[in-house]
């Protein structure tokens, strides 16, 4: 997607991305702070995911994003991500931000939470999702939040 498109055109290219993964529930955003800031083009996006009933994902890369408001007035399930878990590829700053997850979900009920696909990442994921648990953390799939 890039920032200017015009409507027709982002959801014809939402469309192919998801005929792209047939099994995908929903999309979030990585990049594209100018795009996330475009009500016209979210309102786009916004709209052909509810055609197709996926979810939204707002990555929260820019304080600007109106996407997740947006998307809340089509009536579209969405949420925002509250902590990147991985935003430094270092154990122990991974570990720091699942300590700050879980503490946002044991205070609020729930946590949306995003990472990359990191060989570390995952090396702490397989460490902290059993302590974790022992706590009393369940894991969900996001469609169980949203």
């Amino acid at each position: 997607m890039l920032a200017g498109q015009d409507a027709g055109t982002a959801r014809l290219r939402v469309r192919a991305a998801l005929a792209q993964i047939p099994h995908a529930i929903g999309i979030n955003n990585h990049q594209g702070s100018r795009v996330t800031a475009d009500r016209v083009l979210m309102k786009a996006v916004m709209t052909e995911l509810k055609h197709q009933d996926k979810l939204f994902v707002d990555s929260r890369t820019s304080s600007q994003s109106v996407a997740l408001q947006v998307a809340r007035e089509l009536g579209l399930r969405a949420g925002a991500n509250q902590v990147f878990l991985d935003a430094e590829d270092k154990e122990s700053f991974i570990e720091g931000q699942f300590e700050k997850a879980a503490a946002i979900a044991g205070k609020q009920g729930e946590v949306i939470a995003i990472c990359h696909m990191r060989k570390r990442t995952f090396k702490v994921l397989e460490r902290m999702i059993p302590r974790l648990e022992q706590q009393g953390i369940r894991f969900v799939y996001l469609s169980e939040v949203l």
